[in-house]
């Protein structure tokens, strides 16, 4: 007979739709001896007792499941047809006598524990992997160490970098108590098997090598001082089996800029080079630690049966995080972006569980992984900032020759992810990118690299936008028309189009790609091109808004400020204090031609002096046909962008 609640879950799948239902008709169909519904009310009276509403001092308690269909717990894979992969999504929803409409939920799983599967097949359950309670103990770090052996024996993509040993490295001696830390300096020709941290490092000062303590470290660096990340980081290395460790704070000298500057000129070296990069994905900062905890997602086991009396264990938890962008403090950081493009194999460490990632392989805990064997390379985290990088590398990798108009597409895709990346020292913004243009550079054939933009590609690469506004550091980081030269998001959107040149690059004066940062000052770009005058005005505040950053106008006859007039980005606050004058200047570089639309691309400027322009704002144009008086008044000049 046919539950009206569950559909008979036990022994079937479930409905092809969501369904709500009072917990209370679950228990009670339950009572009346429906398997499924028995399953249903274990799971929510295991995992969701009465508590305190996250935002009040409320009592509530579950009072309705919505049971969906079944989903795999690990990414996009799916399994062969004999086996139900993955656990059974479920959502409690809870409620309260102050909640009325505020009610939250809480996403629960059922899944049938992969080595114990010995009753009958349930299609309803699928089968997942109970995880341990801590990713630090000795049964998940052996779970690593199985990847990690067979991505090494089995994958010949992983292991193609090229043979790389960091000027300095961490030398991990006798892991007993008292272990054995100390900083090593390779001889030339010594090649070391290492692996790399990937960490987000917090506000307040940790452990670093300094100019003053450099030869300490070279003898011993003091367990009880390390932070509890890199004590932990330790133990990962010695139960891989490996020797050596980097990590940035303690293998760079961080008080010389001129050591700094020798390894960020060869960071895309150091983490292709890496048996393995850890990343500690949960912690705000290394004295958080590295291993995380289960807690609240924790399993819990039960017997159940089926119509015909078969028993089967079957296990219920709340939802694994898995990957949620907005909540992994290390998805936010720019110089952790490079770092997981660059490394061939990543181990991140979540507060829940471990989660691998190699270049033909990805898995994680909770995978039934002996059952079906590997997910494949088209395997994809969670929606948002890694999902993007790793359909990007996949997509890289398997594009042996760029055209210029792909390439441009490759990097600005980066650009666009990386720009709302965030950084402890702003001063940063490029260095922390300066590994992933040194990797791309072969591939891509733009020429060569300038403060964040490409020689041969130039452009396109000055067609940006800062959609939601940026703001310009108090200390000068790069040229105005690079888009490292503000804080905020930034876009590209002109390398989707058929472009046609409306102005042509005389010469560029650059800095070395590798470069401290105080010679970018002297980078200029040299434009021939056509210019107009323009004034600044300010929408009217009673206009509609469609975006944040269209508040400014600019007006093309300064006697009739309320004539025609065009909305453009401006990189930043354009009046700070009264810091701009209101005349502006535009310079055409390209015409896009999109579909059955055309219209152009004009950067708006200041003028510094004679012949010197700052970038202050990007204008599309595709209404410049209709006014008489913006066809007006163009004129061709050489000018120079600083």
């Amino acid at each position: 007979m046919e539950c009206p609640h569950c559909n008979n879950f036990a022994t079937r799948p479930p409905m092809p739709y969501d369904v709500s239902v009072f917990l209370c008709d679950f228990e009670l169909s339950a009572k009346r001896g429906c398997p499924g519904c028995a399953i249903i009310a274990t799971g929510v009276e295991l995992c969701c007792q009465p508590r305190l509403h996250p935002d009040s001092t409320e009592n509530v308690a579950p009072h309705s499941v919505v049971m969906s269909k079944p989903l795999p717990v690990c990414f996009n894979a799916r399994a062969a047809e004999t086996v139900s992969l993955g656990a059974h999504r479920g959502t409690v929803r809870w409620s309260g006598d102050q909640l009325r409409n505020r009610e939250f939920d809480t996403p629960i799983e059922f899944f049938i524990p992969h080595d114990i599967r010995l009753g009958p097949s349930w299609p309803a359950i699928g089968l997942a992997a109970p995880v341990p309670e801590t990713n630090g103990s000795e049964p998940s770090l052996q779970h690593l160490e199985k990847w990690l052996n067979r991505c090494r024996q089995h994958h010949q993509i992983c292991g193609s970098g090229k043979p790389y040993t960091p000027r300095r490295i961490l030398e991990l001696g006798d892991m007993h108590l008292p272990p054995s830390v100390r900083l090593h300096e390779p001889s030339p020709g010594e090649e070391l098997e290492y692996l790399c941290l990937s960490y987000r490092w917090s506000a307040t000062p940790t452990l670093q090598t300094l100019k003053a303590n450099v030869d300490n470290h070279k003898l011993d660096i003091p367990w009880d001082h390390l932070p509890l990340a890199f004590q932990q980081l330790c133990a990962v290395a010695s139960r891989l089996r490996l020797r050596y460790m980097w990590i940035d704070a303690l293998c760079i000298i961080q008080d010389d800029e001129h050591d700094k500057v020798l390894d960020i000129a060869v960071m895309d070296s150091i983490y292709e080079a890496a048996v393995v990069t850890i990343v500690s994905a949960w912690a705000s900062g290394p004295e958080q630690g590295l291993f995380g905890h289960l807690g609240d997602f924790s399993h819990r086991e039960f017997p159940a049966k089926t119509e015909d009396s078969a028993s089967q264990t079957v296990c219920v938890r709340r939802e694994l995080p898995h990957f949620e962008n907005g909540k992994l403090p290390c998805l936010t950081r720019g110089w952790i972006y490079q770092e997981l493009f660059l490394s061939p194999r990543l181990a991140f460490f979540l507060g829940s569980e471990i989660v691998w990632q190699c270049q033909e392989h990805t898995e994680c805990q909770c995978s039934p992984h002996e059952q079906v064997g590997v997910w494949g390379p088209d395997a994809r985290f969670g929606s948002g900032r890694l999902r993007h990088l790793n359909g990007v590398r996949r997509a890289f990798q398997n594009q042996p020759s760029l055209s210029p108009s792909d390439a441009a597409a490759y990097w600005w895709s980066h650009i666009e992810a990386y720009s709302s990346c965030q950084l402890t020292n702003p001063s940063d913004k490029l260095p922390a990118i300066q590994g992933l243009a040194a990797r791309m550079a072969p591939e891509l054939r733009l020429g060569s690299y300038i403060a964040g933009v490409w020689e041969n590609s130039l452009l396109i690469d000055l067609a940006w936008d800062a959609p939601h506004r940026g703001t310009r550091p108090a200390k000068w980081r790069a040229p105005t028309w690079s888009w490292a030269s503000i804080d905020g998001k930034v876009e590209n959107q002109t390398h989707a189009a058929d472009w046609t040149p409306h102005a042509a690059v005389t010469q560029v004066i650059a800095p070395e790609p590798r470069g401290v940062a105080e010679t970018l000052r002297r980078g200029r770009i040299i434009l021939d091109c056509h210019v107009r005058e323009a004034w600044l005005c300010m929408k009217n505040a009673e206009e509609p808004a469609v975006s944040d950053n269209n508040d400014y106008l600019l007006c093309f006859d300064e006697s009739d400020p309320g004539g025609q007039t065009l909305e453009f980005y401006a990189d930043c606050d354009l009046r700070p204090e009264g810091a701009i004058d209101n005349t502006l200047w535009c310079a055409k570089i390209l015409a896009l031609q999109e579909w059955s639309r055309r219209h152009e691309i004009w950067l708006v400027l200041q003028k510094v002096k004679g012949d010197e322009y700052e970038r202050v704002g990007c204008l599309h144009n595709g209404e410049w046909l209709r006014f008489k008086e913006i066809k007006e008044g163009w004129r061709r000049e050489t000018i120079h962008l600083v």
